[in-house]
């Protein structure tokens, strides 16, 4: 929650997803190991380790944290899909970007916290 009201509360986070999709109506794909400069500010303030777009889901992806390690500790995973326009009214939030397979790559829970908004853990 620390980071949402950072970034100016769910509805700056929403606004600026629909912004993002607007301008990449093609896709989006961000790793958080570039620059974000691509990003809004309420997205990179959510200091994100991905940020997916693809039209045909209608919802932005946000990965929070979780990692998988092989022989190692995985930690959890937990992200946030917002939708983004009326693709997203048929979607079943946590199922199409792929929940891994792996612990820190999984998602089991779609939680709506928000209009339109989606916890992944």
């Amino acid at each position: 929650m620390e980071r949402v009201q950072t970034a100016g509360g769910w509805d700056a986070i929403r606004r600026d997803c629909v912004r993002l999709a607007e301008q990449n109506a093609n896709g989006f794909h961000f790793s958080g190991f570039r620059d974000t400069n691509g990003l809004p500010a309420a997205v990179v303030a959510l200091k994100p380790m991905a940020v997916e777009y693809q039209p045909q889901f209608g919802c932005v992806l946000i990965r929070i944290f979780g990692m998988h390690s092989t022989g190692g500790h995985s930690r959890p995973y937990f992200g946030l899909e917002v939708d983004t326009s009326t693709n997203s009214v048929s979607y079943n939030h946590g199922a199409g970007y792929g929940n891994g397979g792996v612990i820190g790559n999984r998602h089991t829970v779609a939680e709506q916290v928000a209009e339109g908004i989606y916890e992944l853990y």
